[in-house]
């Protein structure tokens, strides 16, 4: 090469890109880059030893999905998930954003060999499953000269909320009534199918107090089959609904309830069961009250709805009808020989007191009255008939 200024030059080839041009002799760089072309000096006598660098651009591509079942791994039924935004840094500067597809995908392009991170941008509901890691959950790579980076995807779970509150039934229509008040500390378990079998999974009881009494909830639910029962307290009797709610995750949202849970309630209605005391007494004034010589009779058979429930026998502290849903029952005795029913008294205080009396009459079929959770006492009069034996 005769000595002077020289032009060196490549031709590119298709998908390349130049990064550099150099040439160097012994003491040291012998030229300089101008508008994309390298002038190199040579002197007399000069050796120089030039180099031409080239690189392909590379990609990253992924995809985004849905883990229903929580487990960071794509299986086949699990969907895509569409307009989710997945960010690209480099040097921990955003380069470049995409949104995803139809079918979960998206991709960066054109990119330079070197060191990035893929994030995404979580929505609300969601909880990322893969990848988790120390980069803020975030896929670190390296993209080598004309690398195309496949499957780089991430897995997110839709968790859902639900609730409901508990209230007492006291109409027993299985729907809450404006009058009809909350009930707080039931304890409500949440159940999850698991292999065809429904497994416990959590406890809860509505809050006694504050402004989400009477309420529960569970929060941060993967999808699935889930099933919520509540626990049956001693004395009262579910209305709403029959069992236990069995449903499927997520739901439709709706608006949001006092604490703040956007779902349809799963609530639970009860009313409050009462009872009937019943006490014999031989009335021997017969005058239909009790008075210091009555005393009380046992062995007499005292009947509640004949076709419900049956008879029950008296003992020295009378018989008692309990768990009863509140409602109107016919109260009657099996009379015995030699003795008249001179009154039946039934009032919400125990004894011969009529001033909350429900019934007072000698007709032995009496209609009794039992509100929610009210003990009603009844007193039942036979006078002995005399009988008057005449020897000759």
């Amino acid at each position: 090469v005769p000595a002077g200024s020289h032009e060196l030059s490549e031709t590119l080839q298709d998908g390349w890109i130049q990064s550099n041009i150099a040439c160097l002799s012994d003491q040291n760089n012998a030229g300089q880059i101008k508008d994309n072309e390298y002038y190199v000096n040579v002197e007399p006598g000069e050796d120089l030893n030039c180099y031409i660098g080239n690189y392909q651009n590379g990609s990253i591509s992924g995809s985004k999905w849905s883990d229903l079942d929580d487990s960071g791994t794509w299986n086949n039924e699990e969907p895509p998930l569409e307009n989710w935004t997945i960010n690209l840094y480099q040097n921990e500067e955003l380069v470049d954003s995409d949104v995803t597809n139809s079918v979960g995908g998206y991709e960066f392009s054109g990119l330079t060999p070197g060191d990035y991170q893929v994030c995404e941008v979580n929505q609300a509901g969601w909880r990322q499953t893969y990848p988790l890691n120390e980069s803020a959950n975030c896929h670190g790579l390296a993209i080598t000269s004309g690398e195309d980076r496949l499957s780089i995807d991430f897995g997110n779970v839709q968790l859902s909320d639900i609730h409901g509150y508990k209230w007492h039934d006291r109409n027993q229509n299985g729907i809450r009534d404006n009058e009809e008040e909350y009930l707080g500390d039931w304890e409500i378990t949440l159940y999850k199918l698991i292999d065809d079998e429904f497994v416990e999974q959590v406890t809860d009881f509505t809050d006694d107090d504050g402004e989400d009494f009477g309420w529960y909830v569970f929060n941060d639910l993967i999808p699935g089959d889930y099933r919520v029962c509540e626990t049956l307290q001693e004395g009262w009797q579910q209305t709403y609904p029959n069992g236990c709610h069995t449903f499927s995750l997520p739901e439709d949202q709706e608006n949001a309830e006092p604490n703040g849970v956007l779902a349809p309630p799963h609530n639970f209605g009860n009313v409050e069961l009462g009872s009937i005391v019943v006490t014999k007494y031989a009335d021997y004034d017969a005058d239909g009250n009790q008075d210091e010589e009555d005393n009380v009779l046992s062995g007499w058979n005292m009947v509640l709805d004949e076709n419900l429930l049956g008879a029950q026998t008296t003992d020295e502290n009378g018989t008692t009808f309990d768990n009863l849903p509140p409602g109107t029952y016919q109260l009657s005795e099996i009379s015995q020989e030699g003795w008249d029913l001179t009154n039946i008294s039934c009032g919400r205080q125990e004894g011969n007191d009529t001033s909350n009396d429900t019934s007072n009459n000698t007709s032995n079929n009496t209609s009794v009255n039992v509100d929610p959770g009210q003990t009603v006492y009844c007193s039942v009069f036979n006078f002995p008939i005399p009988t008057l034996q005449i020897t000759k």
